[in-house]
């Protein structure tokens, strides 16, 4: 591990980047953190530091998966992740590798989907509250759902809203579709 010094008074000794494994991390970044042999989870770098000893140290403010709180809901995303209030120091080689963190339309706009690309559109509370609530998250289609970008969808020519392809009538997927507003 090599990391980049920033200079402090005092016993610890603050840096701005690591090296981990050929990987520079730097304060912001988002990464995976292995928690146990089989599970992984996720933050965002608030601080890099050596303790006394030398050993490198990382605070991260934890980003989970939507269904390691709640029960599974339709419109939660496969790469959905909630941000939270929740913090904690971690030695650095716990650190596995850096992820993308997106908002909203940037993950659902993108061109090519993998499996290290994520969103957020909300933060949960220590007290289990979403931020914003689910009734403000954007809703889609005449069935008025919570927009879920993993689902297909058909987006009008006319309006550019966007709707399940099961809401509507497509009567020729080649040509240009427009929604029952957009044709009157």
């Amino acid at each position: 591990m090599k990391a980049q010094k920033r200079a402090r008074n005092g016993v610890q000794k603050e840096y701005s980047k690591l090296k981990i494994d050929q990987e520079t991390y730097e304060i912001g970044d988002t990464v995976e953190v292995k928690i146990s042999e089989r599970m992984l989870s996720f933050g965002t770098i608030l601080k890099i530091w050596s303790d006394n000893l030398n050993n490198p140290k990382i605070r991260v403010r934890w980003l989970v998966k939507p269904t390691e709180i709640f029960e599974p809901k339709p419109f939660f995303s496969q790469g959905e992740l909630f941000d939270t209030e929740s913090y904690d120091v971690i030695p650095a080689q716990d650190v596995c590798g850096k992820i993308k963190l997106m908002d909203f339309d940037e993950y659902h706009n993108r061109e090519i989907a993998d499996d290290n690309s994520y969103f957020t559109r909300a933060t949960v509370t220590k007290n289990k509250k979403i931020r914003p609530p689910f009734s403000e998250w954007k809703k889609i289609c005449i069935c008025k759902s919570i927009f879920n970008p993993d689902d297909i969808h058909v987006v009008c020519e006319g309006c550019e809203e966007i709707f399940h392809p099961d809401c509507v009538v497509i009567l020729d997927e080649a040509e240009p579709w427009y929604c029952s507003v957009c044709l009157h």
